[in-house]
């Protein structure tokens, strides 16, 4: 029954967050964070960080047993994504290098820079035709911040609102599995 679940636990945590407006962005040939962020191969990059995510998801059975005050304790036990986000942070597709040789570490800042002030030199200007993305450039005498509308925190990223959405989901997968055995 564990594989079966956690299977079906991946497939709804793997939907949430392809579906997430940050993804989606980064994703679409005319999404703000892919022209804003330069981020090229914005599907590859992603679809390769989520499957990292999912290999990290393990459901286990834990036995029931009698407890001191002789209630019952056992269930299941599901391990997810960290909110450290080390194990995707220094993957080569969490970042890349700007025309200028700069790392652009766009998954960081994206789960947990907010509102900070990414760049205090350099602000983005739409422009058609120009940039990595044909979409805008970095211009002098700006200040760039994440879309505020995609801004993420380590308490509250594209991620962990991903997950706090499936919950009702991940409860039915439980329920239905437990019904089922």
């Amino acid at each position: 029954m564990m594989p079966r679940v956690e299977r079906r636990i991946k497939f709804h945590v793997e939907k949430a967050i392809l579906n997430s407006p940050e993804v989606k962005s980064l994703t679409d040939e005319l999404g703000v964070l892919r022209r804003e962020l330069g981020v090229l191969n914005g599907a590859g990059r992603m679809s390769i960080i989520i499957n990292r995510w999912l290999e990290g998801i393990k459901v286990t059975a834990q036995p029931i047993r009698v407890s001191s005050n002789s209630s019952l304790k056992g269930g299941l036990k599901i391990v997810g994504i960290k909110k450290s986000g080390d194990e995707v942070l220094g993957m080569d597709q969490a970042s890349f290098l700007s025309e200028g040789n700069y790392e652009i570490p766009f998954l960081e800042w994206l789960l947990f820079k907010g509102n900070s002030v990414i760049n205090r030199e350099w602000g983005f200007s739409l422009v058609i035709g120009q940039g990595r993305t044909n979409q805008g450039i970095m211009v002098k005498n700006g200040k760039y911040v994440v879309p505020p509308e995609f801004a993420g925190t380590k308490e509250n990223n594209f991620v962990s609102r991903s997950l706090d959405n499936i919950q009702p989901q991940i409860l039915e997968v439980i329920k239905s599995e437990f019904l089922r055995a």
